[in-house]
């Protein structure tokens, strides 16, 4: 399954109130795609709901020894994710479900993708009258797999049945954002570590993953804003019973640009292109371009 957590990190513009100045901020964990979820809620929100569509294509594999390839799978992967969030003090909870549409050729598959349960606390608000003192949130990450994988596709020559990674997975993450002024900077870090899991009569563990994100931007108006950053996701080697399977490490190395823009009534709107693994070196991974475009409300 291509990775498209770059273009699945969407968040919506906020307004907070600061010493009884109310102001519109960009202050948020995802800005910099820190966010494993795509939805994230602002101090001022109580609910929120997402919509989001992204178009993969332009497929490419990455060998172990660093060669492109063809990718013999789907030719266009279509992602629907709904999403809801609700607030509680400085802690807030999100769960979101992928609906996936892989195409090649005349043949198509709709699937539900794995579901991901989020829970966040805002360790450091942000404050206008500290502009060099970004805001800091953490957030613990549950991913449950239910579609299938490489591993148990029923179409291995095409893998058009495949909507996840076949295992289920958690996540820590810290999510740096520096956002007051109109310059923008973030920086990020996500770990996660899958389950073992059964496939072919043998014990598979996928390897922990280390995800960092450098993000940069310029707010042109307190209603919109730009944002650029890279990506790089780094995965162990995978086991087998037990045993270390050689040169099964995988990198990849990506760029986004995003473009924010608050709408009336509550609603923004979220703009993002990624280039996946356009960046050298990568290993034993795959190479897409992925066009999202989201929609969120809070009420």
């Amino acid at each position: 399954m291509v990775n498209t957590f770059v273009g699945a990190a969407l968040l919506s513009a906020a307004t907070v109130s600061v010493f009884g100045v109310e102001r519109q901020a960009w202050a948020c964990a995802s800005c910099g795609s820190g966010s494993a979820a795509p939805l994230v809620l602002y101090p001022n929100e109580r609910y929120k709901a997402y919509v989001g569509y992204s178009l993969a294509s332009a497929f490419e594999v990455v060998t172990a020894d660093q060669k492109i390839g063809t990718d013999n799978g789907p030719v266009k992967k279509e992602t629907l994710t709904l999403a809801l969030g609700a607030r509680r003090g400085m802690f807030f909870g999100t769960i979101s479900t992928p609906l996936l549409a892989n195409s090649k050729g005349e043949e198509q598959e709709f699937l539900v993708a794995d579901p991901l349960l989020s829970v966040y606390w805002v360790a450091l608000a942000p404050d206008f009258t500290e502009p060099f003192v970004p805001q800091v949130q953490l957030s613990a990450n549950y991913k449950h797999s239910v579609a299938r994988s490489t591993y148990n596709s029923k179409s291995p020559a095409n893998y058009i049945d495949v909507g996840g990674n076949g295992f289920n997975e958690l996540s820590a993450q810290i999510d740096s954002w520096w956002a007051v002024t109109a310059y923008k900077f973030g920086l990020a870090a996500l770990g996660t570590v899958p389950f073992e899991a059964e496939y072919n009569g043998r014990a598979v563990n996928r390897g922990n993953q280390i995800v960092t994100i450098v993000t940069t931007g310029y707010g042109f108006t307190d209603k919109h804003q730009v944002l650029f950053g890279w990506v790089r996701s780094q995965r162990a080697a995978r086991e087998s019973d037990g045993e270390v399977v050689q040169n099964s490490d995988e990198l990849t190395q990506s760029l986004f640009l995003t473009g924010d823009i608050a709408l009336p009534e509550g609603f923004a709107l979220r703009l993002t292109m990624s280039h996946n693994g356009v960046l050298s070196p990568n290993k034993n991974s795959s190479r897409s371009v992925v066009y999202t475009t989201a929609l969120t409300s809070s009420f």
